[in-house]
C-alpha cells in the first residue's frame, strides 16, 4: 500500500499539467505581488511553494531517469544474455547435424 501511494504521488509530482499548474501560479502571484494586487504576504507565500514543488519535480524527474535508465541496463543485459544462449544453441545444433551428416 505505501508503494502504490508513494508511486502514485510520484506520477501526479511528474505530470506535465501539474508543472504547467505550479509554474502559471508561481508566475502570476508574483506578478501579482509585484503590481501590488496580492497583499505581499500571500504573494511570499505562494513564491515560496512554487518553489519547492519546482524542486520537488526536478527531483522527481531525476529519480525517474535514473531508475529508466537503470530498468534499460538491465533489459539490455537480458537481451544480450537470451542471443548468446540462442546462438549458443545454433552453434550447438549445428555442431550436431555436422557430426551426423
Amino acid at each position: 500500500m505505501k508503494n502504490l501511494t508513494i508511486q502514485l504521488l510520484t506520477d501526479v509530482a511528474q505530470h506535465p499539467k501539474i508543472a504547467s499548474i505550479a509554474s502559471t501560479a508561481t508566475m502570476g502571484s508574483g506578478i501579482a505581488t509585484y503590481f501590488r494586487i496580492m497583499p505581499e504576504d500571500i504573494g511570499v507565500i505562494a513564491t515560496i511553494a512554487g518553489f519547492i514543488l519546482s524542486i520537488v519535480l526536478i527531483i522527481t524527474h531525476i529519480i525517474k531517469n535514473k531508475r529508466d535508465k537503470e530498468k534499460d541496463k538491465r533489459d539490455k543485459d537480458k537481451h544480450d544474455l537470451e542471443m548468446k544462449i540462442l546462438r549458443r544453441t545454433y552453434e550447438n545444433a549445428k555442431q550436431m547435424n555436422r557430426d551426423t551428416n
